[in-house]
């Protein structure tokens, strides 16, 4: 079999280079098959110096639809063999040529696997690589001994848990709006905006001061820069970003002016700043127009706040929307709406527990939050069905970490969590303190023990 897929590569990667097979399934079935003849017939004698055979130009045209001879492409005349030439792997395949990866090469191979005997086999096979298991699709370029760990620590928000982009993302992008507009006096048509969760990608860099989104390689060239949604002419985007002769050198993107796209969480405010940006640039030039529309109130500052104080605000409307307990509910009354739920997670926690590892949750959400999507996640639970049994999942469970401060203080207070009523045990004068951020539901709880220890102190000096 070794012998019968050595050919198959060779003159896949050949065919792919010249762009002359329409249907892969023709090409992988007529390669195995004339590999499959060629093992049934005497290999061709080595040359005096023991090297193979050379490579015969006219045995590739037979694999080829139709028969078409090297250097004639479908629709033109042949050029003939002196300006016969193989295109680079860089140029773009053909229309009617898919690529390697997609499914639909898949089909063929099983399809042809069905009437083709033993090529179709190998077909077969090769279909079956490349469409490994889900648990086969996870690549690294480096390896780690886990014998020498004694520790395994995982967050929670998109990491252990998955939230629903289509969902998820748009209701806190929802949420955003609306704190804009009523905290930050932002126009109400921001209202109507909608959010493309398929837009934006992570490792973009935003240009808080311009109101820029930028695409730079390892090198930090820019590449494509847009001003909002709009394309920077490359003359406009060299000048700004990559021109090594002006004052300050060339640009770092580290300071304050610059935010990296680098979580899922900041794609939806990433999308908003893009909107925000041009709906400025838009109500700039509407004022400019004569004998047009008055801008409102809030239309007005907005076309004088400068676009890092638009960003800023986008930002603190975020962190509100987690804080006010807003998001939070919305994710606890449905949370399978919002969360994915994965079988293998729960086996995952044991099986490296049973090897002897620490394993433990670090998490930003407090203990409210993580109540909710770990129940969802561990047993599917809600509402008044949620408990605290997943925690035996891990070794310790750390919320409200405010990383990445958690890794750099090291004097910071570290307080037991009621997990009934998420209020803060072993405070400086003894009593329960409700932490920053927590749901309505945990600062309701903390009042009632106040009013509660309130009235025992009366009772007692009674």
């Amino acid at each position: 079999m070794r012998g019968a897929l050595r050919p198959l590569a060779t003159h896949a990667l050949a065919a792919r280079c010249l762009g002359r097979c329409p249907s892969r399934a023709r090409l992988v079935a007529a390669m195995c098959s004339g590999a499959q003849q060629r093992q049934t017939q005497p290999r061709p004698s080595a040359n005096c110096n023991g090297a193979p055979p050379p490579f015969r130009r006219d045995a590739l045209p037979s694999l080829l639809p139709h028969g078409q001879p090297f250097g004639q492409r479908r629709g033109h005349a042949s050029r003939g063999d002196a300006r016969t030439h193989v295109t680079g792997l860089s140029d773009p395949l053909p229309e009617d040529l898919l690529a390697w990866t997609d499914r639909p090469l898949v089909t063929h191979l099983r399809d042809g696997s069905k009437t083709r005997g033993a090529a179709g086999e190998v077909a077969e096979r090769l279909a079956e690589q490349l469409t490994p298991s889900p648990a086969n699709r996870i690549f690294c370029n480096r390896s780690l001994n886990m014998q020498h760990i004694t520790a395994v620590g995982f967050d929670m928000d998109y990491t252990l848990a998955m939230y629903k982009p289509e969902t998820f993302e748009v209701l806190a992008y929802t949420l955003t709006c609306e704190k804009l507009v009523n905290v930050y006096g932002y126009p109400r048509e921001i209202l109507r905006y909608e959010y493309d969760h398929e837009y934006m990608v992570r490792g973009l860099v935003v240009d808080k001061k311009r109101g820029n989104i930028l695409k730079m390689d390892r090198h930090k060239y820019v590449k494509v820069a847009r001003h909002g949604f709009r394309p920077m002419d490359a003359e406009t985007r060299i000048k700004t970003y990559n021109a090594t002769t002006s004052p300050g050198g060339v640009d770092r993107f580290d300071g304050a002016n610059y935010a990296n796209v680098d979580t899922l969480f900041s794609l939806g405010e990433t999308y908003l700043f893009c909107q925000l940006v041009e709906l400025k640039e838009r109500l700039i030039e509407r004022g400019a127009e004569a004998g047009g529309v008055p801008l409102t109130e809030a239309e007005t500052a907005l076309t004088t706040k400068p676009f890092i104080d638009v960003y800023s605000e986008i930002r603190a409307s975020v962190d509100l929307c987690h804080r006010d307990g807003s998001l939070k509910a919305a994710v606890a009354n449905e949370p399978e709406k919002y969360i994915h739920r994965d079988d293998a997670l729960v086996p995952m926690l044991e099986a490296l527990r049973s090897a002897g590892k620490k394993v433990f949750l670090l998490t930003n959400s407090l203990w409210d939050f993580t109540n909710v999507v770990m129940n969802h996640l561990v047993h599917g639970a809600s509402g008044e069905d949620k408990t605290a049994e997943w925690t035996e999942l891990f070794d310790a469970v750390v919320t409200g970490s405010c990383k990445p401060g958690f890794f750099e203080n090291e004097r910071a207070a570290i307080f037991e969590v009621d997990v009934e009523t998420s209020a803060l045990k072993n405070t400086d004068d003894g009593a329960p303190m409700t932490p920053i951020g927590a749901s309505a539901a945990a600062s309701q709880a903390d009042a009632f023990l106040a009013t509660a220890g309130a009235r025992a102190g009366t009772g007692n000096n009674d």
